[in-house]
């Protein structure tokens, strides 16, 4: 009698195994997941999370990119700003020009001249920190010049150029009326004295316009060219990161013809020890007639 108690206590303990199995294997079926513990399959879930900490470190690349690009494209809306000041600086050395020498209407447009001057340099200092490293000057703003963007793996970086739009020395060299060229604060001034401004100092301040209006556009070329490289990174890395995610989550997925068999199997089992069980039970009775 003790060794059927034995094999009893052995038959209930191998279905209660198989029966909490087949608890396991359905509650992954209803889950979707093939790998939700590092226990069910190591090399599998260490798989996954590698894949999915490449596309997290991708992700927060392309985030970096992203910011950097959103910098780059204020600083070239501040190019846009500065220029259509240029232009109207240009209109009122058109105006001046226009006025005869020494009259009140000269003078009145060679100082709109100079508000519209300070309204320009003020371009080159926008809110935006990174906007401004990129356009204002070291001596305002020692913090400016290139940017280098984190882009990729093993530092790989992508650098936003230092594109100064300050009227100033270094920048678009433009003085104002009344003042030298920024470059050469020792010369003598563009145009002297606004009250008795010269046709031939309107006509050098013009140039001078010209030039620092031809510098800009092609300043603002360069940094949009920057700008495209920084966004096609941002867009392979967020196409890499989904990719990466993708097969992490196809490593998770269920394979369902898998889990059915072994269902199937541990159904089987189960059904074996309940038989074992029966049959035990029948052995018990048979033995105990025969002791009759």
């Amino acid at each position: 009698m003790e060794i059927t108690s034995s094999g009893l206590r052995s038959v209930l303990n191998t279905h209660q195994l198989t029966t909490a199995r087949m608890n396991h294997v359905t509650a992954r079926l209803g889950s979707g997941k093939r790998s939700p513990q590092p226990s069910d399959d190591p090399i599998r879930w260490s798989n996954a999370m590698e894949l999915k900490d490449s596309a997290q470190r991708l992700q927060k690349l392309s985030e970096n990119m992203f910011s950097a690009g959103l910098s780059a494209r204020v600083a070239v809306y501040s190019m846009d700003a500065s220029e259509a000041q240029l232009i109207e600086m240009g209109v009122s050395l058109s105006s001046a020009l226009e006025s005869p020498p020494g009259s009140n209407t000269r003078r009145a447009s060679l100082e709109q001249f100079n508000t519209h001057h300070r309204l320009t340099d003020d371009y080159s200092m926008p809110e935006d920190l990174n906007a401004r490293k990129l356009l204002d000057s070291p001596e305002r703003f020692n913090s400016s010049g290139d940017i280098d963007v984190a882009a990729g793996e093993n530092n790989f970086r992508i650098r936003l150029s230092y594109q100064p739009i300050h009227l100033g020395a270094g920048g678009l060299d433009l003085p104002l009326a009344g003042d030298p060229l920024p470059s050469d604060s020792g010369s003598n001034p563009i145009i002297a004295d606004i009250a008795n401004a010269t046709d031939d100092e309107i006509l050098a301040m013009r140039e001078l316009l010209e030039s620092s209006r031809a510098q800009l556009q092609g300043r603002k070329v360069f940094l949009q060219a920057d700008i495209l490289a920084v966004e096609r990174q941002e867009e392979q890395g967020v196409a890499m990161a989904s990719n990466l995610l993708e097969v992490s989550s196809d490593i998770e997925r269920a394979d369902l013809a898998a889990e059915a068999a072994l269902s199937q199997s541990i159904a089987l089992r189960s059904s074996i020890a309940l038989s074992g069980i029966t049959g035990m039970d029948e052995t018990r009775s048979l033995a105990l007639q025969l002791l009759r």
